[in-house]
């Protein structure tokens, strides 16, 4: 039995030789962590029944597409048109900091603990046993409804081009995602690779066309530099006026922001999966937070000189390409054929954002399993070591998607999945939480951090900062609510319950 952080362990949770423990009187030194074996860390389960089928490169990439998804190509639009372009910026920039600090935590901890479950296996060891629980039930049921919403919204997109009934679709990509859940895990993260690959070449197209036609590079599109920072404003007001209205705007910017960089956390959720964690999945965190930062910024940037934020367009709300600012700028330019292109890669973000919620409810799933908080049954894997009852479980749930052909269902269906959408912060709050309670750990056993297989010596205050911040907009996320005319005991629920 060791003791850790103020808990009692078996060896099969953790390493039997205390963290940083040191006897009086003797000459024991602290371990050092930097060459630890990973298989001492993890249960029998992990190292017998898995594969590790994930290198750095999948891992990298696996971020890059959960964060580079929907909401970077159809709701920046929105971002603008609520904040204007400078309040849109500054938003996302300051979210981009938080994400920072919540990748580095992670990564701090996850090369410490590499296990499967990532984040809620780390709150059962680092914080209480029933903080791991609560979070890994509430990512279960979080990813139980975000598949069905995803492929969903491949129905949607699908509209664009065509009225085929939208059973067909939801049937495809249910077996498809089936089929990448339950293949082996390097099969799942060279299809990521691939998705990453196209939202990045995407982005990066996007981001240099639209610097070409707001430079005046396209024949007969006049030059607009920063005219709709002028005018209409670099703020925009928002559901008050003046001063406080700028800020307010700004603020729901802010908090919408938190959703578009959500996928970023899912980064260490296969670490027992993942060739040389130790190594790989921190440096897949420094990496990541840069790419990801930078093309959000720029893509803000960019879309802010494109469109003004008073353009009735960025009102569309038919869920295809039709309300993407980039195809908005490339209508009045007089190009066709970028709607297509955006709303086709769109699809490849659902379809991507499928498959990961599939990955990350699985994994914690069987990480639950694995403690006797779960089923026994879900620690079933198949030849290539994959969960495979999990899977199975999420397939079943996968057919939530034909809700979608009726309207009062429909309803009742984003009912439940708004009451999970703060799910993303509570799991970037247990990520930071996580972080601080092994800091202190080691200062009050007088471990040095350079101990650990990796560290920065910043870390500790960007995720106490980070921690305040996201505990704020945690609090304040349906603040719309509590304003003049604006109440609404459902968005009040959905906010807060």
């Amino acid at each position: 039995m060791a003791s850790y952080a103020g808990h009692t362990l078996d060896s099969e949770a953790i390493t039997p030789v205390p963290l940083g423990q040191i006897e009086s009187g003797g000459d024991y030194k602290y371990r050092d962590y930097r060459n630890v074996d990973t298989t001492d860390l993890v249960t029998s389960n992990e190292t017998e029944d898995l594969r590790r089928g994930l290198s750095q490169r999948h891992v990298s990439m696996l971020a890059i597409a959960g964060a580079i998804g929907t909401g970077l190509f159809l709701s920046l639009g929105g971002a603008i048109q609520t904040g204007g372009p400078l309040g849109a910026l500054l938003g996302y920039m300051f979210i981009g900091a938080i994400v920072c600090a919540v990748q580095f935590a992670l990564g701090e901890v996850t090369a410490l603990l590499p296990v499967t479950g990532s984040f809620v296996r780390h709150a059962e060891f680092l914080t209480d046993p029933a903080l791991g629980f609560a979070l890994g039930w509430n990512i279960i049921y979080g990813n139980w409804l975000s598949i069905p919403s995803e492929i969903t919204a491949i129905c949607v997109l699908f509209q664009f081009w065509t009225n085929l009934n939208s059973a067909v679709f939801i049937v495809i990509f249910i077996a498809l995602t089936t089929a990448v859940g339950i293949a082996f895990i390097g099969v799942f993260g060279e299809i990521e690779f691939a998705f990453a690959m196209l939202k990045i070449f995407l982005v990066i197209g996007l981001i240099i066309f639209g610097l070409v036609v707001d430079l005046g590079g396209i024949s007969g599109v006049d030059r607009i530099g920063f005219r709709y920072w002028k005018n209409p404003g670099p703020f925009v007001e928002y559901i008050a006026e003046g001063t406080w209205g700028k800020f307010l705007g700004f603020w729901s910017v802010m908090i919408n922001a938190v959703f578009s960089f959500a996928g970023v956390e899912s980064i260490a959720m296969a670490a027992a999966e993942t060739k040389n964690p130790r190594r790989a999945i921190p440096r897949a965190c420094k990496r990541v937070f840069a790419r990801v930062s930078i093309f959000y910024v720029l893509a803000v940037l960019i879309v802010g000189m494109l469109v003004a934020s008073d353009d009735p367009r960025l009102g569309d709300e038919s869920g295809t390409a039709a309300q993407s600012p980039f195809v908005i700028a490339a209508s009045s330019a007089g190009i066709s054929a970028i709607p297509s292109i955006v709303n086709a890669v769109v699809i490849t973000s659902a379809f991507s954002s499928s498959n990961q919620a599939l990955l990350a409810g699985t994994r914690v799933l069987y990480g639950l399993a694995i403690k006797r908080q779960a089923p026994r049954i879900f620690l079933r894997t198949n030849r290539w070591g994959v969960p495979y009852m999990c899977v199975l479980t999420y397939t079943a749930s996968s057919f939530l998607a034909f809700m979608s052909f009726s309207e009062n269902a429909l309803t009742v269906f984003y009912w439940f999945l708004d009451l999970v959408g703060c799910g993303v912060l509570i799991s970037w709050i247990a990520i930071l939480s996580n972080h601080l309670r092994l800091v202190s750990a080691m200062r009050k056993q007088g471990v040095p951090r350079s101990s650990l297989p990796w560290s920065n010596g910043w870390t500790p205050y960007g995720s106490a900062i980070a921690l305040v911040c996201c505990i704020v907009i945690i609090l304040t996320n349906g603040f719309a609510v509590f304003t003049k005319g604006n109440w609404s005991t459902a968005g009040f629920i959905t906010a807060y319950l």
